[in-house]
């Protein structure tokens, strides 16, 4: 079996676990010391930054670079991938700015949730709150080959998006 190392920031950060026997991803939860500089980004792509307190507040239109308090020791050969719990968007109105973040095996720093505030009030993120879950996925080696004859049909596909759809 595969161990997923990491490193606590600080004591107090919770412990990345599964919610259930079956869960296909590990939780991961809001985690910063006490007067940490928190990162935001506004509507303009200004970046700003303010020091925490008891909970951050990303207004709408903002994106905030929320701290896990984890540094992970990715294993040669994989790649962490970050995905927003379902309950973050249909609750919070927060959507991973990057759909799903990738963090490399060579990454070696904090591991940050990019969430982006989608909705139209403030939304309050408090410590220790679980916002995201994240997955180990085993790198598929491969080589690219550069083709001079355009790709031709491989099933009765007939177009791009939704041509599965025969209606």
């Amino acid at each position: 079996m595969v161990k997923l190392r990491y490193y606590k920031t600080f004591p107090e950060v919770v412990t990345p676990k599964y919610g259930t026997e079956k869960s296909a991803c590990f939780d991961l939860s809001a985690n910063w010391k006490p007067g940490q500089k928190i990162t935001y980004y506004v509507e303009s792509g200004k970046k700003i930054e303010e020091f925490s307190s008891d909970f951050l507040i990303i207004a709408p239109g903002e994106i905030c670079l929320v701290p896990t308090g984890l540094i992970f020791d990715i294993p040669e050969g994989y790649d962490l991938d970050v995905y927003a719990r379902g309950s973050t968007s249909l609750k919070k109105g927060l959507i991973l700015s990057n759909s799903v973040g990738i963090v490399d095996q060579d990454y070696y720093h904090e591991t940050f949730m990019l969430f982006l505030n989608v909705g139209e009030t403030p939304v309050n993120i408090f410590q220790g709150e679980r916002l995201a879950q994240a997955r180990l996925v085993k790198k598929l080696e491969h080589d690219f080959e550069e083709t001079l004859e355009k790709p031709g049909p491989k099933s009765d596909r007939n177009g791009g998006f939704g041509s599965t759809d025969k209606n």
